[in-house]
């Protein structure tokens, strides 16, 4: 709970006690947070963030040749099963042993982006600071992540596999089948994309949690930040919302440019964004009492002014 919010649930009429500001804490405050951590190292930080872009990029593209190469050697071709081809199957098998590439050097960045907010130096070697300490850790948890994403597709998945088998026995491209196949395949891509809304906004403070604290296991770190974002989903939805801006001057700058704009805006854009979600976990995770705690917890309600004063009363 903030300070200044605590100390003006307690005022009482009639007593001779300055009322503090209270600042809200909306989607301006965290963006002018943000701005304020990236005076001096805006260009730094962008530069990480296109470096560790690229080697994903690399490492999805390792990853694309030994599909191909896998698929050649067992000359499955265009086959499918179930309507799936074979071919997207086994890339999705293999994206996901990238993950012991990937994994480390996705939570090094977030560790870097805590590091900007905590107005670190910032070098290379916090992008890859994950490789060293708390590896396993990041694969198991990006494992997991991703399969949970992967099954908020699931209705999508099935409308398919349902048309396919209706294609066997009825012609779908005319008449009622149309429409069956149409409708069915509009519900269950809605219900997938409520889904996947809901599970990244519920998810959303995982990354930075592990990459704070990565000694936690996967599913601690789940539920940690399924805990953290009760009651906060909608003001994070507010603060990527408040970004629509900036996001349709660079698409309109991009296109004017022929792309070179796009290309050259893209990364501060994004590090501009990244870092206001920073300063979201920061706040969320009520990181500044954290720190100064003995046993920190990633409760923010274990810091409330309140549980302080319980705890004198039980040393009186």
């Amino acid at each position: 709970m903030d300070q200044n919010f605590s100390s003006f649930q307690n005022y009482q009429p009639g007593e001779d006690q300055e009322i503090p500001f209270v600042q809200i804490k909306n989607a301006a405050y965290f963006r002018a947070k943000a701005r304020g951590v990236l005076k001096g190292k805006f260009v730094n930080v962008s530069v990480m963030a296109l470096l560790y872009f690229l080697i994903a990029v690399g490492i999805s593209f390792v990853s694309g040749l030994i599909s191909g190469i896998v698929l050649r050697v067992l000359g499955y071709g265009e086959a499918e099963i179930v309507g799936f081809k074979i071919a997207d199957i086994v890339s999705v098998i293999i994206s996901f042993l990238g993950l012991f590439a990937t994994a480390p050097l996705t939570i090094g960045y977030y560790r870097l982006l805590l590091d900007t907010l905590d107005g670190k130096i910032i070098e290379t070697e916090n992008l890859f600071s994950r490789y060293q300490k708390g590896y396993w850790s990041s694969v198991k948890y990006l494992f997991l992540y991703n399969l949970l994403s992967c099954a908020c597709l699931l209705p999508a998945v099935a409308s398919e596999v349902a048309v396919w088998f209706m294609e066997q026995s009825i012609d779908i491209t005319v008449g009622w089948g149309y429409a069956i196949q149409l409708s069915l395949r509009l519900v269950c891509y809605i219900v997938s994309m409520v889904l996947v809304i809901g599970f990244v906004y519920r998810y959303s403070m995982a990354h930075f949690i592990l990459a704070e604290y990565p000694e936690m296991r996967a599913v601690d770190v789940m539920r940690s930040s399924a805990a953290m974002m009760k009651g906060r989903k909608w003001r994070l939805f507010c603060l990527h919302v408040s970004f629509i801006g900036w996001f349709f001057v660079l698409a309109i700058g991009g296109t004017l440019t022929c792309l070179i704009g796009l290309l050259v805006g893209i990364f501060p854009f994004l590090t501009y964004v990244l870092v206001s979600h920073a300063a979201f976990y920061d706040d969320a995770a009520n990181r500044e009492a954290a720190r100064q705690a003995e046993f920190p917890s990633l409760d923010p309600d274990d810091y409330t002014f309140a549980s302080e004063d319980q705890s004198n009363e039980n040393k009186d």
